[in-house]
């Protein structure tokens, strides 16, 4: 009976091991869960941060390409009033001489007179 007794506490023993063990596996399966969740947390929480950068790189490039855009219009806006000026300096030097024209008949017209 003590020899039973002794196989019998250490069969109680061995069960009780068996138990902390499993309640041991099933806890190491709990923390892995966890652990792949937080991953996946951080993974999108990076997403969601390299999205917001390049978001404002994209509102940034859209500022620069207005920006562009408004100094090419008025790039071709300076180049045509310079083109404008040179044509009112040649219609002004045009005036002037059907002015030098029309006094120089007066004068021939004094002249003939």
């Amino acid at each position: 009976l003590k020899a039973e007794a002794e196989e019998f506490e250490k069969l109680a023993e061995e069960n009780k091991k068996l138990k902390e063990l499993s309640q041991l596996m099933e806890e190491n399966e709990q923390l892995k869960k966890e652990a792949m969740e937080l991953e996946q947390e951080d993974e999108l929480i990076q997403l969601q941060l390299e999205n917001e950068r390049l978001k404002a790189e994209a509102e940034e490039f859209e500022k620069l390409a207005e920006e562009n855009k408004k100094l090419k219009e008025l790039s071709q806006l300076m180049e045509e009033n310079e083109q404008l000026k040179k044509e009112a300096m040649e219609l002004e030097q045009e005036d002037e001489l059907i002015q030098l024209q029309l006094e120089n008949e007066r004068l021939k017209a004094e002249a003939e007179e």
